[in-house]
């Protein structure tokens, strides 16, 4: 399916530009059979080496930067390869536009990401003289810039974006399809679904809201234990449910008790049997505001 693709496949091909040579991944479709075998190591060592990178810029972001209108963080270890993953990472976290640096060949490379009311292309050009290059789009972009400039870069940022923030205050919102009924919850609605694939850029997967289903348990799950997997029950079945990263916020669930949550829906064949997973992308105490 196109998730298959798109997250699974794609990200170990893409592994070898972001952590070795592009070209693995050419001789692998020229027929290589061993390479693809080498492309599943690299996007496993890509994951570990997103995941500590992830894990740094998230201290650094939680020591004071997180207060800051765009956060801006540089390292001297990050491989260029994958600051984009770790800025989109914090934009989605954080709700804001973010920049994450490296040090490359003396000068800082840097991959932009934005929240859809900032263009973060024309934030960039109100400062283009400090940069060897940028480019981009409203939503991602990239940047080369002299370490000597980037103090610069971070104070204009900062001004304009908190000038902006001030005008026009941003919330962090979830656009939901629409509310799914616990009962309506089966493989026959993953079936739909497919007659609306291929998800991707501009046909984002659909995000449902189930209300008040009760946390039955919950356990961390995952190699480094940073997903959360849970059982809901909604008054007369049990599901359940994977919460990807939200080790974090287990206690909070716990106490919550009832949720309302955001999720997308998975089928999961097995041995023959036939399951829905339901993937939570976000949670609130049941019976928040509207």
């Amino acid at each position: 399916s196109s998730y298959h693709l798109a997250f699974q496949i794609a990200p170990c091909i893409n592994a070898a530009g972001r952590m070795e040579d592009p070209m693995i991944a050419f001789d692998m479709m020229m027929g290589d059979e061993d390479k693809a075998l080498e492309l599943r190591k690299l996007n496993m060592e890509r994951q570990e080496t997103v995941s500590s990178a992830l894990t740094e810029a998230i201290e650094i972001a939680e020591q004071g930067l997180k207060n800051d209108p765009i956060l801006i963080m540089e390292s001297k270890t990050w491989q260029p390869g994958i600051i984009g993953l770790i800025a989109g990472k914090l934009c989605e976290r954080y709700g804001k536009p973010t920049i994450a640096l490296t040090l490359h060949n003396g000068k800082y490379v840097g991959s932009c990401r934005s929240i859809p009311e900032i263009n973060i292309v024309e934030a960039l050009s109100k400062h283009a003289e400090l940069f060897v290059g940028f480019g981009g789009h409203a939503q991602a972009a990239g940047l080369t810039i002299e370490p000597n400039k980037l103090d610069h870069l971070r104070s204009g940022l900062k001004a304009d974006i908190g000038k902006f923030l001030q005008k026009h205050p941003v919330e962090p919102s979830i656009f939901v399809d629409t509310e799914l009924l616990a009962q309506e919850i089966s493989p026959h609605i993953i079936d739909e679904l497919k007659n609306l694939e291929p998800f991707g850029m501009g046909n984002p997967k659909p995000k449902f809201l189930l209300r008040n289903m009760k946390v039955l348990d919950l356990r961390t799950v995952g190699k480094d234990g940073s997903h959360l997997q849970l059982r809901l029950f909604d008054g007369k079945r049990i599901h359940k449910s994977i919460a990807f990263q939200f080790a974090e916020h287990a206690k909070t669930l716990q106490s919550w008790q009832h949720i309302d949550l955001v999720c997308q829906l998975q089928k999961n064949e097995w041995n023959g049997r036939v399951s829905v997973d339901i993937q939570m992308v976000d949670a609130r105490k049941a019976g928040g505001k509207k």
